[in-house]
């Protein structure tokens, strides 16, 4: 085990005496974990209660529910997530090594009979499956949370191709009435495209939700001081904590969806102005056409008369 503040460290603590303040369970610090991957960290203690070993997530930055602003930010923390896990699967033979030495160092300071070690071996075989179990379950965690991260790339996919499809349908311009019906029908494909983005965003963003307000709930219980192998009563309780990337998800689909609405609206008063504007030229046009045969009948009236006159002076 290497201690120091590096890259992947494991730093060994004395043994402290400390109580799940839930369950009133009384631990045993054996030793501490730190691993690092970029900006992501990790921080896990390894306790011992009687004969089982238990893990206990410390910290982790820059949190278990964080994910990031945008698609490139994201993809970072993926990449960091990926090797935080290579990193922590590396450890548990370590782990191991370590605990089996301070129960067989214990061993032997007592020197008792084969019975009694026989006993021993086995609490030594009990404690190590607890690791085991323990260790599995951290890696669960952080294999939880690159799911998160992933339906998060996927999420700001969808984003970026709505609000490309938004930005086209803003650019979109009646700059010829006489065209309008070409006008109309880009208008139609483009609707009918944002709207299944649209659908593709609010079901991303509903997986999304629904994972992070699952992991937001065992990120409170770890806060509590829980271990991994605990119990997970209460969790209803723990919603509360780690809003923050909900409501960020949250604000930025309800935007999307009101600069959506805005721009559709918005070229919607542009084709009714243009509309307007056809129906008056037409009306103009109608009224000059009949102008012009009001024009032509009395002037051909006018002729008539005069011929007829003509004739009978004749």
């Amino acid at each position: 085990m290497r201690t120091g503040k590096t890259e992947e460290t494991e730093e060994t603590c004395g043994c402290q005496r400390q109580e799940d303040s839930s369950s009133k369970v009384s631990f045993t610090t054996l030793s501490s974990i730190a691993i690092q991957a970029g900006r992501t960290q990790i921080v896990a203690s390894v306790l011992q209660s009687g004969s089982l070993i238990h893990l206990q997530l410390v910290q982790f930055q820059p949190g278990l529910c964080e994910i990031g602003s945008d698609r490139d930010e994201n993809h970072i923390l993926i990449q960091e997530q990926q090797q935080l896990l290579e990193k922590l699967q590396k450890h548990e033979p370590e782990v191991l090594v370590v605990i089996e030495k301070k129960h067989q160092e214990k061993l032997r300071m007592r020197r008792d009979g084969r019975r009694k070690q026989e006993k021993e071996e086995e609490l030594t075989e009990a404690m190590k499956a607890s690791l085991r179990e323990g260790w599995s379950l951290l890696l669960q965690l952080l294999e939880r949370r690159l799911d998160v991260l992933k339906q998060a790339s996927d999420f700001f996919c969808r984003v970026m191709e709505f609000a490309i499809g938004i930005d086209r349908l803003e650019n979109l311009q009646v700059t010829n009435e006489d065209k309008l019906n070409d006008v109309q029908v880009s208008y139609d494909f483009m609707r009918k495209d944002l709207l299944g983005k649209s659908l593709q965003v609010l079901t991303s963003s509903s997986i999304l939700l629904q994972t992070l307000r699952q992991l937001q709930r065992t990120e409170a219980l770890q806060r509590r001081g829980r271990v991994l192998q605990g119990d997970e009563e209460d969790v209803e309780e723990c919603s509360q904590y780690s809003r923050g990337p909900v409501l960020r998800l949250e604000q930025l689909v309800e935007d999307l969806q009101d600069r959506r609405r805005r721009a559709d609206q918005a070229f919607r008063l542009q084709l009714q102005q243009a509309e307007v504007v056809l129906n008056m030229r037409e009306e103009s046009k109608t009224k000059a056409s009949l102008d012009i045969r009001s024009s032509l009948l009395f002037l051909l009236t006018i002729i008539n008369q005069f011929t007829s006159f003509w004739c009978s002076v004749s």
